[in-house]
């Protein structure tokens, strides 16, 4: 688990990553460029993101997270978030 968008990138970039869930609003950098940064990094672009945010998202916001695998609302139950993480990993492991 990270704690900052740039801890987020230096664990993702060391491998072993099966799947990413990364808030929107964070300390040090938005969800919005650590994905980018993620997306551009060839160790690190097919490690599926999936967006778990409180925020009411724009169509804008929507189409600069459109690499992103999934956009969770967190008032959704963790149950629902963890069933679309594992569903990820899963086709990930499988080529579903």
């Amino acid at each position: 688990e990270a704690r900052s968008g740039a801890e987020g990138l230096e664990l993702a970039s060391r491998g072993g990553i099966e799947a990413i869930v990364l808030d929107v609003v964070m300390p040090d950098a938005s969800g919005f460029h650590v994905l980018a940064q993620l997306k551009q990094h060839p160790g690190t672009r097919d490690i599926p993101v999936v967006i778990h945010t409180s925020l009411t998202l724009t169509s804008e916001e929507r189409q600069a997270l459109s690499q992103a695998a999934a956009i969770i609302s967190k008032s959704r139950s963790e149950g629902e978030l963890r069933d679309v993480v594992t569903s990820l990993i899963t086709q990930r492991q499988y080529g579903d």
